[in-house]
């Protein structure tokens, strides 16, 4: 064996061997409110009192992802189960989730917000939005007690957008002609090979319609429950006032908390720091020094998640967001949405909470 092959075959040893022992000797991380460091290791339950810290980055998409080293939940599922667990954990004093997203899939956006809900009725909760946080990503933090934002951070975009693109012209200039077999009246409704009729239109008006209205109740929902349970933070914002500004407008952080979509201007530690003085006054004196915080609870569940790997929408990013548009755009591996509309079966792209593109970076 030459001296190159030794010492590379030398290196990669060393480094398995630190992952194995790291895994083996990892316990639960507590970090100090004023210095919280990323780990890659999930953390183990413990009955000390603890604040739960998450983020919830890049485009929201329900499932799973796979690469070679496994399969890893999506980073909302994660976030999701997270919010469950925390709610059931009597350890778990209070949740910060940290919010950098344009948004995404509306299932998943609800079964976060449903979840954000679990922990707001035993413990306060607090979204602390990062770079964007805007249409789904602002509907989850809607559930929260208190929104921090910084002044510059996108937000807003309260609305529903479903993308389809006719490319009939397009495809007669190539030579390419469409031949469909369908078993239903409205089957390939969206199909980018001819015109969108106008009942064809009014159908899928009436399903983003729908989303839309739940968004709306869902938004106001939040906004408005225990507004003063820990303090006059809030605008009181009546169900008109939440339809007045969710037009799908971008607000700034500055913006948004002078129309009532925001409580308080400031960073990630200003929240964290605003979460332990209401577990201070939640806990009536129980509580009198601030509580370390964990990046999560539960055992790590694959070795890719161990080794902090991520790949396609996990982990986030905005270059990932151009695939979902492009997705979107030409219908390609997005999943279906079946409901019974007049007695037929509708198969279709779902509606998303997604950020406007024009106002996203994409790589």
């Amino acid at each position: 064996m030459s001296k190159d092959r030794l010492f590379s075959f030398l290196l990669l040893s060393l480094g398995l061997l630190g992952i194995i022992l790291s895994f083996f000797s990892s316990k639960e991380k507590e970090t100090s409110p004023k210095d919280i460091s990323s780990s890659i290791f999930s953390t183990l339950p413990s009955s000390k009192d603890k604040i739960l810290s998450l983020e919830l980055t890049g485009v929201m998409m329900d499932g799973r992802l796979n690469s070679f080293l496994g399969e890893s939940a999506s980073d909302s599922v994660k976030v999701r189960d997270q919010l469950i667990k925390a709610s059931k954990d009597k350890s778990v004093k209070g949740v910060l989730i940290r919010i950098n997203s344009p948004g995404g899939a509306v299932g998943i956006s609800q079964e976060i917000y449903q979840a954000a809900k679990k922990v707001r009725a035993k413990k306060p909760i607090v979204a602390s939005m990062g770079d964007v946080a805007a249409s789904g990503g602002y509907y989850v933090a809607s559930m929260s007690d208190l929104i921090y934002a910084n002044p510059g951070t996108l937000t807003g975009s309260i609305g529903v957008i479903s993308h389809f693109m006719n490319l009939e012209g397009l495809y007669g200039k190539i030579g390419l002609k469409d031949m469909t077999v369908k078993s239903g009246r409205y089957k390939d409704i969206g199909s980018s090979t001819r015109p969108m009729s106008e009942e064809e239109r009014e159908i899928l008006q009436d399903l983003v319609d729908d989303t839309y209205e739940q968004f709306v109740g869902d938004v106001y929902e939040g906004r408005r429950t225990n507004s003063n349970k820990y303090g006059d933070f809030r605008k009181n914002l009546t169900k008109d006032d939440i339809r007045y500004v969710a037009e799908g407008m971008i607000y700034t952080g500055n913006q948004a908390k002078q129309v009532g979509l925001v409580d308080e201007l400031g960073n990630y530690y200003d929240a964290l720091d605003q979460l332990q003085r209401m577990v201070k006054k939640r806990s009536k004196g129980k509580v009198k020094e601030d509580l370390p915080v964990v990046e999560s609870i539960g055992l790590p569940k694959s070795f890719r998640e161990i080794i902090g790997l991520s790949t396609d929408l996990n982990g986030g990013g905005f270059s990932d967001l151009g695939t979902l548009l492009f997705q979107q755009l030409f219908n390609k591996s997005q999943p279906t949405l079946s409901s019974s509309i007049n007695k037929a079966n509708l198969s279709l792209k779902p509606p998303i909470m997604l950020i406007a593109p024009e106002f996203v970076s994409i790589k």
